[in-house]
Order: C-alpha cells, then structure tokens, then sequence
C-alpha cells in the first residue's frame, strides 16, 4: 500500500465536495483510507469508491481577492467535474461551484498551437472560459434550498390553480433580486426556469460579477438578467440621487426577493456594524456567521426591502448562526412578517418569510408536490428527500427539513438539538 499519494476526498461529513488531500493510511480490514487536507485536518475510514478520486484539481485562476479552481463535485451518488469559486479572505471556504458539461476539445487546441494562431496560454485561457456548465444542477443544499422560493412563489400565488396545471405556473411573469452574484448559481438556475423570469442581480464587487461572467457561464447581454454593481444595503433605497444607480423603472416590486450575501473582506466593515436597538440579534455568546448582521436588521429588511416586495412576494435568505441568535431572530421575523418558515439544511437555514397571511399552513408534502410539478425535483435532488423526512426529523429531535416557526423555535429552544 502506497501512503502520501495525492488525491481529491470527499469527506464523510461534506457531502458535495472533493478537497486536496495525501492518503497517510489505509486500514485493509475494512478497506479504508486515513487522509491529511491542505489545511492540516484529517480524516478516517474513508472508502476509495466513493470517497476518493485521483487529483486533478487545477488552479484556473487567482488574484488578491479571489480563487478559482476546477476540480470535482458529489452530485446524484455520482462523481462530476466542476469548477469553484473561493474568496482568498477564506480560501478553504468554497463560496460557489457549478458542474462542468463540457470543455474545448483538445484536439482543437493542439491544432491551434501548431498553427501558430495561440499559444499554449492563450489556448489554455480561452478553454477555460468557453466551458459549458449544466446551470440546472446546484451543487449546494442550501442553493437547493433558496431556489425554492420560486415554485413555492408561484403557487402560492395561484393556489386555486389545479396540480396538474402547476407545470404551467412558471410561465407566469416573475421578477426576482438576488443581493449577492457568487459564482452566478442562483441567477442561472432561476434564469433557466423560462422567459417569463426576470432577474436582477445585486453585487457590490465589480470583480465578483466580472468572474461569474468570464469563469463560470454567465451571460454578459441577457435582458433578462440585469446585474447592479451596488451595495445591496443602498438598492432598494426609494430615493435615487445618482445617475449610475438604477434608473426608476427599475424600482418596481419583485415577486422574489434572495438575500444570499458572505463578507468577503478580511476585517469588519462600517457597514457590518449593527445599532443594537435595530438589530434583530443582539448577540451575546452566539453569532451570525452570514449575512453579515445588519443584512438581518429592521431598518433594512423591514424599512427598504419589504416595502419593494409585492404582498404575495417571498423574501428568501441564507443564514449561518448559533442558537440563541437564531432564536432571536426568529422572534423578529414572527414579529416583522405574518408567514415565516425555514429550510434547515446543516449549517444553513434558509428563512422563507412573505407579508401575507396564509389560512393554510405550508407542509412539506406541498413543497414536494409544488416542486416536482413544477420541474424542481431535479434541482433540488438532495434536499427534497430531508424535506419528506421533515416528520420524522422533527421526532427524532433534528433540525432538518421543511419547519414552521414554532416547529424550529422548540428545536432551537432544546439543549440536546444540535445547532
């Protein structure tokens, strides 16, 4: 048995990704592998089908704030190419990644070289940016999760539409902003739905929305895809004072509104600092990892981003927090809102929240029956399966699947439930 070969793992508890790693051991009674990481953690009991693959990770590209890298990814017990996007402030912390469909042929870059009409390098750079990524797979459980909000939307919105009619819902014209680009998964995903879907993008880097555009498939002159490079704090302020910032027309209300923002710099921003009387934490020993905290404040949530969501609208947001933030900030919302739910997905809890009060509680057999009719089993193929087990997750004292508020408060609120 061969020890320090370099390899890509997955690791028994990251279900989606394949990381760098040295095999330092192998158990041959139950045929498994010990492995060290790039980051000096390592793991155990490890199976080669599964588990491991030979590495191939290659760096794409790399500058001060951002790293890209092709490598591989777990999808549908099986194992694909992909490429990801990582921010250099947390380089071990993969923000985005999409599947990989198709790469230039080799056969074309080698005649291009001996042609003399590229080089090496500029036949290895356009081969990168001329992949062809499958958009309709996220890779993520909670980009599964978060891209739910659409067929849960439009049939909330049709509710007296038959079932058997719900695959026609996403014909119907809805406009989603999402603050915070990444790699472009959401946008795609949501873009593909059909021409009825319209989405602006809000992104406070330039550079975030340059390299979903060059690196991971995004179109550049979709009209139906507008990208605003703004602080999502400010865009959906009414007042406009400036010319560069989108124009009136563009101040209309969305049926969808996602909140799926990181903080990419390496120190706290003026911006994450939070008033304590307006925020919805107030933390002590816990706290939020994403968003940063005032993206979960009254005065942004309440005061500028609800006022620009239509009345059957859906507001989605991706959180990370301890226990007691979380419970705090549950009771906010159930203050702020009249329908809230979560997706728990472990770490993340997507908090699906709408000004309009329902008669009917939403299940989990409707979010199953809403997204199956809808095209959506694809999609989000590994976090439908948790939401129909939402029952028996509840029973055994998880916090996993499809949770109405009081349902995630009791989780939240026992000592034995880990968060």
């Amino acid at each position: 048995m061969c020890v320090c070969c370099y390899q890509e793992c997955r690791a028994k508890n990251i279900d989606e990704l394949y990381y760098a790693a040295v095999i330092t051991g192998y158990d041959e009674k139950h045929d498994t592998y010990s492995v060290a990481y790039e980051d000096s953690t390592s793991d155990c009991g490890l199976f080669r089908s599964s588990m491991l693959v030979p590495n191939q990770q290659r760096h794409v590209f790399n500058d001060e704030t951002i790293k890209i890298f092709d490598g591989h990814a777990w999808i549908k017990g099986e194992t694909h190419p992909a490429r990801f996007m990582s921010f250099n402030s947390s380089p071990q912390l993969v923000q985005s990644a999409v599947v990989i469909k198709e790469t230039a042929t080799q056969s074309l870059s080698h005649e291009k070289i001996r042609e003399g009409t590229e080089t090496s390098a500029e036949v290895a750079e356009n081969a990168d940016t001329n992949t062809k990524f499958d958009h309709s797979v996220l890779v993520f459980d909670v980009d599964q999760a978060l891209v739910l909000v659409l067929p849960i939307s439009q049939c909330c919105r049709y509710q007296n539409a038959k079932i058997s009619d719900s695959i026609r819902l996403l014909s119907k014209q809805s406009k989603i902003c999402i603050v915070g680009a990444g790699a472009g998964c959401l946008a795609m995903c949501f873009w593909q739905c059909g021409p009825c879907i319209d989405i602006d993008v809000v992104e406070i880097s330039a550079e975030v929305v340059e390299t979903s555009q060059r690196w991971f498939g995004v179109p550049t002159d979709d009209p139906r895809i507008n990208f605003f490079i703004q602080d999502g704090l400010t865009f959906f302020d009414t007042e406009k004072t400036n010319d560069a910032l989108p124009s009136t027309e563009a101040l209309e209300s969305y049926d969808i509104i996602v909140i799926d923002v990181a903080d990419i710099s390496e120190g706290s921003s003026e911006s994450d600092q939070v008033n304590q009387d307006d925020s919805a934490d107030e933390k002590k020993d816990d706290v939020f990892e994403l968003p940063p905290q005032i993206f979960l404040s009254k005065s942004y949530l309440v005061e500028k981003v609800s006022p620009r969501l239509k009345q059957d609208g859906w507001i989605a947001i991706n959180v990370i927090g301890g226990r007691t933030a979380l419970q705090l900030l549950l009771d906010s919302f159930c203050n702020w809102f009249a329908t809230v739910y979560v997706c728990a997905v472990d770490p993340n809890y997507a908090f699906f929240l709408s000004k309009q009060v329902r008669d009917d509680p939403i299940l989990p057999n409707n979010i199953i029956t809403w997204a199956v009719a809808s095209g959506f089993h694809d999609v989000s193929f590994s976090v439908l399966p948790e939401i129909a087990k939402t029952e028996g997750h509840v029973e055994r004292r998880v916090a996993l699947g499809w949770l109405d508020a009081e349902q995630f408060r009791n989780l939240l609120q026992d000592p034995e439930v880990l968060i």
